[in-house]
């Protein structure tokens, strides 16, 4: 399960360089995104599906979408 924030459209340099780091480990297994921020995070995901394809972890179709809030929508 990977919970990461967008960053810029996409996903932190620091999520890349560890999903590098273990790539052995992680080869030919399963993944689930739970992406969060402006809009759930969505652009996060199609950025991120790539990158986890070359690095051979499948990721399931669906994501959990954490929806950024403000202090307007609380009251």
């Amino acid at each position: 399960m990977l919970v990461t924030p967008e960053y810029n459209h996409s996903f932190p340099g620091v999520l890349k360089n560890a999903l590098d780091r273990v790539y052995a480990e992680w080869n030919n297994k399963a993944v689930g995104l739970v992406p969060y921020g402006f809009d759930g995070g969505v652009r996060v995901v199609d950025a991120l599906r790539p990158a986890l394809g070359a690095l051979q972890l499948a990721d399931v179709s669906a994501a959990v979408y954490v929806p950024r809030s403000s202090a307007r929508e609380w009251g």
